[in-house]
């Protein structure tokens, strides 16, 4: 089983943002996405389907941390979608999302599945965005709605929009991207998930600003000067390396997952503690490619903000191999009597850690 991965992630603060609210936890029950079974398919089984999701987006699908799989027929027989169907629900189960989706590919020869985050599609007009109300109050304690802009302004584009019931009004909002971003009531331990990231006007640029250099990096560390730079471009301190915080990014890689661990981010700010240091948040993103992970990062709204952090001054990163790809994890923090002078980020046993 081949797998293909459309990797958008929210980046988790500290503490948690409420913008809706509901009552008791609720189990849920994985939905089929119908939405997605015909011209997302075909992206998938045409190996249209990438780190950014500009190709799902052709399709009107607006999902973040899409994961799919191919499924290869097995001694020349058709793939059944029965069999599809069960490992779909079996691997949205397992992930702990709300929806899954599965076809076929050349007649049966191959198949797909898929599993999202959100258990319906969202409805993208060209001047409004419709909320599924209802499954954000059964799945969601809270969530919120933020828009990151093409271009930089003097808030540095970002923007937490006001919701009053399941419209949100998007044609003044200008060229950028907007995000849906959920705390489930189940389980408990797992942070804010991104459940949508969707283009506004012309959607974002093709490649994230002052990324020289981007294109030809091979090892995550190259994310730390690049950050560096974003930050003095608008007016912002650099982040010294920590070490407290390379410890604290490599332990919260270890298990080379997107999902925001609540109790580990928990245990990692009281790791960090002793050492005067406030943890503000951590970014986990997962490419191919360096300059994909730097893209994902700066049109998610939701981690622009924490990259741009004004409080923000020291920083630990770490990185972890799965498949053919990289996972990045992220942990910006406050430190007190911060030296912010810049040192050279290094690779160590297989991490992209800055030191």
């Amino acid at each position: 089983m081949k797998k293909v991965l459309l990797r958008i992630l929210f980046c988790s603060t500290l503490p948690v943002i409420i913008v809706g609210a509901g009552s008791a936890p609720q189990s849920a029950e994985p939905l089929w996405r119908r939405d997605l079974s015909t011209a997302f398919g075909k992206a998938v089984c045409a190996g249209e389907i990438g780190d950014k999701p500009l190709a799902a987006w052709a399709t009107q699908a607006y999902d973040a941390q899409i994961e799919a799989h191919l499924v290869a027929s097995r001694h020349g027989q058709p793939v059944a979608t029965e069999d599809l169907a069960k490992r779909a629900r079996g691997l949205a189960s397992l992930r702990s999302v709300a929806g899954y989706s599965y076809g076929l590919c050349d007649g049966g020869q191959r198949g797909w599945i898929a599993v999202v985050p959100a258990p319906t599609a969202l409805k993208l007009g060209p001047d409004q965005l419709t909320l599924p109300q209802t499954d954000l109050e059964r799945l969601c304690s809270s969530y919120r709605v933020d828009f990151a802009a093409r271009h930089l302004d003097a808030v540095r584009g970002l923007k937490q929009l006001v919701i009053f019931g399941s419209a949100v009004n998007t044609k003044d909002l200008g060229d950028g991207t907007i995000s849906l971003t959920c705390q489930p009531r189940a389980p408990r331990w797992q942070g804010p998930v991104l459940w949508y990231l969707a283009p506004v006007g012309k959607g974002p640029e093709a490649t994230p600003p002052d990324g020289d250099g981007l294109a030809t990096a091979t090892s995550t560390a190259a994310l730390v000067p690049w950050l560096q730079r974003l930050r003095a471009s608008q007016g912002l301190p650099p982040m010294a390396a920590s070490d407290a915080l390379n410890e604290a990014a490599a332990n919260l890689a270890a298990d080379g997952s997107l999902v925001h661990n609540r109790q580990l981010l928990q245990q990692a700010e009281a790791a960090v503690k002793p050492k005067n240091i406030e943890l503000l948040g951590e970014d986990r993103v997962r490419a191919h490619d360096i300059a994909s992970m730097a893209w994902l990062l700066w049109n998610s709204p939701r981690h622009r903000q924490l990259l741009l952090n004004k409080d923000a001054n020291v920083l630990g990163i770490a990185s972890r191999a799965i498949d053919d790809d990289q996972l990045a994890v992220l942990v910006i923090g406050k430190g007190q009597a911060v030296n912010t002078s810049l040192r050279t980020p290094t690779n160590k046993a297989g991490a992209a850690v800055a030191k």
